[in-house]
């Protein structure tokens, strides 16, 4: 089946609330003059902070902003029956407790003519933030609940990112319960998976994705399931400017899918989008995606620059 592809910056701690604003302006125009409109979605995750500037500097700029009032990416109604995994378990009661309501869209048709940035229904732009607690709220100085972001209309949210596994001691079990919190209140997470260049050369890449995708795809209705988006990044390759090959990348793709699968089911497997990241640039974005199993990229570094980022963006042409 046909995947909508996504291009993803993830800003990390830079930029400050003035600066995300240039950038996605610098981004939005720079995309509006490629030769051809891409057919992808686009999804920019600045701090905390930025979240509502960047999100109302897109909506100024008139471009296709996607709300949780939206749609995004509906793959084909799935088969529970062909489900065999006997010990799938619902979701807790407790995760749709809340009932928060987002913020009204400002966003104009997306037919407007007061809007020149806005030629084509694709790409459409999304804002994600880069982490997210799973409770309500409460006693947990220093962190945002996915409430808050729905309350913004923040429609994804990265979760179990290697720098959060590696500094600030995430989980399996955490990663869990934030994806969990994350599909509950209607939100999309970006599942990041990875192995340590250690894992990798003693063999035990499998067993550590396996173990990092049954923490969520073995234990949540598969319904809700069908909106996760995974990115998987070599942990080695992380800011170091070494990537992967296009051709290993695409293996352990495949072999992503196919863990997917085993956990769940061919078909759902079959929609879910996994993205590349790690050390992508425009000069080798390229070869990622034109691999089958590589549905996109998770972009650093390269996201924080427009020119960068446009070019990879320009890939998909």
């Amino acid at each position: 089946m046909k995947r909508t592809p996504i291009i993803a910056g993830n800003w990390k701690m830079n930029v400050d609330v003035a600066e995300a604003s240039l950038l996605s302006e610098a981004i939005v125009r720079g995309v509006t003059k490629l030769p051809s409109a891409p057919h992808c979605e686009i999804i920019l995750a600045p701090t905390y902070l930025c979240l509502l500037p960047v999100r109302e500097q897109l909506i100024k700029l008139g471009v296709t902003l996607e709300s949780l009032q939206s749609t995004p990416h509906t793959p084909p109604s799935l088969d529970k029956d062909a489900n065999t995994d006997a010990n799938r378990e619902p979701m807790h009661k407790d995760a749709t407790a809340d009932n928060t309501k987002p913020m009204p869209t400002n966003v104009q048709n997306n037919t407007s003519q007061n809007n020149p940035a806005r030629l084509t229904t694709y790409p459409k732009y999304y804002v994600s933030a880069q982490d997210v607690h799973w409770e309500t709220n409460g006693a947990y100085t220093g962190k945002i609940s996915v409430s808050m972001l729905k309350h913004l209309n923040i429609t994804h949210s990265l979760v179990g990112h290697s720098e959060q596994r590696a500094h600030f001691h995430e989980s399996n079990t955490t990663v869990h319960k934030k994806v969990e919190k994350l599909l509950a209140l209607g939100l999309t997470p970006i599942l990041c998976i990875g192995e340590t260049l250690t894992e990798r050369k003693s063999g035990n890449l499998k067993a550590v994705l396996q173990k990092q995708l049954n923490s969520v795809f073995t234990t949540i209705d598969l319904e809700v399931l069908q909106k996760v988006v995974v990115a998987y990044e070599p942990v080695w390759a992380i800011g170091t400017g070494v990537s992967a090959t296009a051709a290993d990348a695409e293996t352990t793709h495949a072999l992503v899918r196919e863990l997917i699968a085993k956990a769940t089911t061919a078909a759902l497997a079959e929609c879910i989008r996994i993205l590349y990241g790690g050390s992508v640039k425009a000069e080798n974005a390229r070869a990622f995606l034109k691999a089958p199993n590589i549905d996109g990229v998770l972009v650093g570094g390269a996201s924080l620059k427009a020119d960068s980022f446009v070019s990879i963006i320009n890939c998909l042409s």
